[in-house]
């Protein structure tokens, strides 16, 4: 099965002047934290061989920090440019909701939720290549407000004095890794040497029942969209052509009604409400990416024994979206950045936020961080120079 139209995204990527060389791996209809599938096999966190290398977009964020491409396609509904960006030691920034077209098809992917933008290794390119698509389309549903001045350009300039607060809350109920609760407040340490008031904040997102809504907007009319598939491939969706977590959740999805799917989204709009009163007190968001680093393969695998619609949240996306799904019910700027390293030898990524609009924000502190606490000179064990 092909694609029948292109998207603005995709035209733009091309009209920038990159090359498209191929297509990098995602697990089974991007529905997990890990690039892991039957169909594909496993892709391996370049700094270790059969750890995670996060998802949906992991085979993107591997093959950029493996060496193989400079910069890779990336899509983020609740985590799936950060997470993967946190794990392999890469950069990875969810822009703002409506930064970059989701059209002509779709009005806003995954109800708003969703971004698309690049898996890459350094804040520079993020900066350029948002130059290159955040350029409104005809009939997009909305603009949001945009700098006269290039994101290359503002991401070189030092921001004013900001307010930062540290978020460590068990927004879900997942405890925080002692090694990158401490990267965190590592960076913090930075960031006050540098001239910014920081601090420790409290957030609410009312707690692990804000995943039960996510999921029943994600997946709302979920099995409609396999069926329109399967009429265009000839497959027909079910035990023998989908993952076991797939097939659960393509049955359980004939179940959320449209009642249903607007209780979820005003449970998120509560949850929205909580999580944007931080930037009240708060220009930045400093928290960790991930509230633990990759793990072996087999964690969050779409055909992991035992899973089904009922455990979906606690066995697939509880542990590793709990600081990545706010960002995506807020519709705020997130990004990850490698800035430490931990004990079982990969990356911890630290996350940082702004308020909705305020890319460039992300993009100037990133740029701090990056002098700072450099990057560069790490080198994975599976990399194509070696």
């Amino acid at each position: 099965m092909t694609v029948e139209t292109s998207t603005y995204f995709f035209d733009l990527l091309k009209a920038s002047g990159l090359n498209i060389l191929g297509r990098s791996a995602a697990p089974e209809y991007s529905m997990s934290a890990t690039t892991e599938s039957v169909m594909f096999g496993n892709t391996s966190n370049p700094w270790k061989h059969g750890y995670s290398a996060g998802g949906s977009s992991g085979g993107a964020q591997a093959a950029v920090v493996a060496g193989i491409v400079p910069l890779a396609h990336g899509s983020d509904i609740g985590g799936s440019i950060r997470i993967p960006a946190s794990w392999c030691g890469g950069v990875g920034l969810k822009p703002s909701r409506m930064r970059v077209s989701s059209g002509p098809d779709v009005d806003e992917g995954g109800w708003g939720y969703s971004m698309n933008l690049v898996q890459a290794k350094t804040v520079r390119d993020v900066a350029a290549i948002l130059d290159c698509v955040s350029l409104p389309q005809p009939g997009d549903p909305f603009l949001i407000p945009k700098p006269d001045e290039a994101y290359a350009s503002l991401a070189r300039k030092a921001p004013a004095a900001l307010r930062i607060g540290i978020v460590l809350d068990e927004l879900v109920g997942v405890k925080v890794d002692p090694e990158v609760v401490a990267a965190v407040e590592a960076t913090g340490k930075v960031l006050a040497g540098l001239g910014h008031a920081v601090d420790v904040a409290k957030v609410d997102m009312g707690g692990p029942e804000t995943l039960v809504a996510t999921t029943d907007l994600f997946f709302f009319g979920f099995h409609h969209r396999l069926d329109g598939y399967a009429g265009r491939s000839g497959h027909i969706p079910g035990p023998a052509t989908l993952e076991p977590v797939i097939d659960a959740v393509y049955r359980a999805a004939r179940d959320i009604t449209p009642a249903r799917f607007i209780a979820a989204n005003a449970a998120a709009n509560r949850a929205r409400r909580k999580l944007g009163a931080f930037y009240r007190n708060y220009d930045i968001w400093l928290s960790p990416t991930t509230a633990r680093v990759a793990e072996p393969w087999g964690r969050y695998h779409l055909s992991k024994p035992g899973v089904d619609w009922n455990n979906l949240i606690e066995e697939m996306f509880r542990i590793p979206c709990q600081y990545t799904i706010p960002h995506n019910i807020m519709g705020t700027p997130a990004m990850s950045l490698p800035l430490a390293m931990h004990s079982s030898g990969v990356p911890i990524g630290v996350q940082i936020a702004a308020k909705p609009a305020a890319d460039h924000l992300v993009l100037q502190l990133a740029t701090l961080l990056e002098a700072a606490m450099p990057w560069r000179g790490r080198l994975p064990a599976l990399h194509v120079s070696l």
